[in-house]
């Protein structure tokens, strides 16, 4: 599990891998090859989202080897976000589905000619850009909640950047 400095760098170089993955999906889905680009899409998302997991420490296997004060707080932080990828094995069938939700929109923009090659472009971003960033966000507030744990122990939260020990009672 990474340290806090470390938190930061992996956060800000995981929205730099957002960046390049979301262009890249962008560009595919301007070009008018049908289905070319949702499967790029589902390629690039059952690869990032397991990778920034691991690069935060949460992946499955990662978290096996937490203590179980840590363990706790990365679940108590996780049943907070609704559909997380965190401390799962992302299917085809989650990322699917996922991509089915934001993406039909983009589908329908791409039968204008030209406009809806730029507007499907642009709506592929978009998506790509606000599930993974999503997913680095959940994953950043679960590694620091565990990196917390570590810190102060477990009955201390930080509460508006002040140390609270709520065993101190």
């Amino acid at each position: 599990m990474p340290r806090v400095e470390e938190i930061e760098a992996i956060r800000h170089e995981c929205r730099a891998m957002i960046r390049r993955r979301a262009a890249t999906s962008a560009v595919l889905a301007a070009a008018p090859l049908p289905g070319v680009d949702v499967a790029a899409d589902m390629a690039m998302l059952m690869n990032a989202l397991p990778q920034i997991s691991r690069d935060f420490g949460l992946a499955p296997e990662q978290i096996e080897k937490l203590e179980e004060a840590e363990r706790v707080a990365l679940y108590g932080t996780i049943k907070g976000f609704s559909n997380s990828f965190i401390a799962r094995a992302v299917t085809r069938k989650m990322i699917a589905l996922t991509l089915t939700r934001a993406l039909g929109i983009r589908q329908a923009a791409r039968f204008a000619p030209i406009l809806g090659q730029a507007a499907a472009a642009a709506i592929s971003y978009r998506v790509m850009t606000w599930i993974l960033n999503k997913h680095v966000e959940e994953c950043y507030a679960a590694a620091r909640a565990v990196e917390q744990i570590r810190l102060f122990g477990p009955g201390s939260v930080i509460i508006e950047g002040e140390l609270v020990d709520r065993g101190a009672r």
